[in-house]
């Protein structure tokens, strides 16, 4: 129930949620232009994401569906992590090589890439984004202590 909850919180959290549009790329890298622009983005509210798990099959997925539906936001956009991330590098390899055949340097591509995404959906619904708990191996600290 309390995740049912928390999807009703940040969709009432989304209807009041209007993205702020930076400074000009000009005006921020100007040092002064980016102190100001890092303290006013820093005070705005945004609404925090949901980070849902749990086991195969117990209806994360068809609980996030629901909830994309039936925000009323647009623009959003749904995806599954991995296809994403394909996304993400085929935009940020594009940037690399239209800077190079159009002789500037890009110093920031993912900089770019994420700007593009924030104007095209406000909402991120991001499906089977996989966190692999890592564990100690048979080269414990206590094995590592006994090397030196």
């Amino acid at each position: 129930m309390e995740v049912i909850e928390n999807f009703e919180k940040l969709s009432e959290n989304l209807k009041t949620y209007s993205p702020v549009d930076g400074f000009s790329s000009k005006f921020r890298r100007h040092i002064l232009g980016r102190f100001l622009a890092d303290k006013q983005l820093s005070v705005i509210k945004r609404p925090k994401g949901i980070y849902l798990y749990g086991a195969v099959g117990c209806g994360k997925t068809m609980l996030m569906d629901l909830f994309y539906e039936c925000v009323g936001l647009e623009p959003k956009r749904r995806i599954h992590y991995h296809a994403f991330m394909n996304e993400i590098h085929k935009r940020i390899h594009a940037i690399k090589v239209d800077s190079n055949a159009l002789a500037f340097n890009v110093s920031d591509p993912i900089s770019i890439v994420a700007q593009n995404l924030a104007k095209e959906a406000w909402l991120l619904c991001l499906d089977e984004f996989q966190v692999i708990k890592r564990y100690k191996d048979k080269f414990s600290e206590e094995n590592w202590n006994d090397v030196r």
